[in-house]
């Protein structure tokens, strides 16, 4: 008998709103492989910078791997809503997805870390790269076509956007 995953627990004391920085892990339904297929992973990046954009985020890092995508991203503005941003990706792509999908996308909580000014983006940005080489996905980071950062060119990532990533 399956149990259902319980959502994560958020912080009822703090607002989510502002210039904020998070580290965010979205596992698929049942740890399904569904971003083994480049058109959905492609779509569903296109969700995510247009749901960034539109809630006013950016984009630091992500890496959509075969069963969950880790991003991270800071809002922009004093008025940037994290729980709205995420809320819209999510069901953005899901929409985006079900034809490609047939099932739920997204297993039904997520995982944020609210990271601290004291913590580095560099040291986030390389775990997140740096998955597809862990997991043996890949044995050079550079031709892993699901994962961006800025400043370091590469040949693919997302859509409508000059690409580049960092090296770790």
């Amino acid at each position: 008998m399956a149990f259902p995953t319980p959502m994560p627990a958020r912080f009822r004391e703090f607002s989510y709103t502002g210039r904020w920085r998070y580290f965010v892990t979205c596992p698929t339904h049942k740890r399904a492989r569904v971003f083994d297929s480049d058109q959905l992973a492609r779509r569903t990046i296109t969700a995510l910078l247009h749901g960034a954009r539109e809630h006013e985020f950016a984009v630091l890092a992500y890496c959509f791997m075969p069963d969950h995508v880790h991003l991270l991203v800071t809002g922009d503005t004093p008025r940037a809503a994290f729980r709205p941003f995420i809320r819209v990706f999510r069901r953005r792509a899901a929409w985006h997805c079900r034809d490609l999908v047939g099932v739920r996308l997204w297993q039904r909580g997520y995982y944020e870390r609210v990271l601290r000014a004291h913590e580095p983006n560099e040291r986030v940005i390389a775990y997140i790269l740096d998955n597809p080489l862990r997991a043996g996905i890949v044995t050079d980071l550079k031709t892993y076509p699901y994962s961006w950062t800025k400043g370091w060119p590469v040949a693919t990532g997302p859509p409508s956007t000059i690409v580049e990533r960092s090296p770790s």
